[in-house]
């Protein structure tokens, strides 16, 4: 089911890899290199899920999702796309609703997003 997706990598390359894959199987993707991008990008275009990486540079993960559950918006969906060591951990303190290891095969990444869109009713449309 194609949705609005929040993509929030800090790596160019990654991002624009990642970006590609999930537009091409239908989705509005909308690409934030940082926390502070993301969460103005959140407040615009009210994305369906998130794919995010939790690692980053000015804002990491944690940060972003702290900012958006307080504005209200933890029925969003979020997939921890990390390589990080403590993934797991992480992911379960901001209420991931999946996590998956960099790097993976795309086909995981569109079955994740896939999943958490079909438990939102809403993300028809988009």
């Amino acid at each position: 089911m194609p949705g609005t997706v929040l993509l929030v990598e800090d790596d160019p390359l990654l991002r624009s890899t990642i970006r590609e894959l999930l537009e091409g199987a239908g989705h509005r993707v909308i690409a934030a290199r940082n926390g502070v991008e993301a969460h103005a990008l959140a407040e615009v275009y009210e994305p369906h899920a998130i794919v995010l990486d939790l690692l980053m540079p000015v804002a990491g993960g944690w940060e972003f999702v702290q900012r958006l559950r307080h504005d209200g918006r933890a029925n969003v969906p979020v997939i921890v796309f990390s390589g990080s060591e403590d993934l797991e951990e992480a992911a379960e303190r901001i209420g991931a609703a999946r996590t998956i290891r960099k790097p993976c095969p795309p086909a995981r990444l569109l079955a994740a997003l896939d999943e958490v869109l079909v438990e939102l009713p809403s993300a028809g449309g988009a």
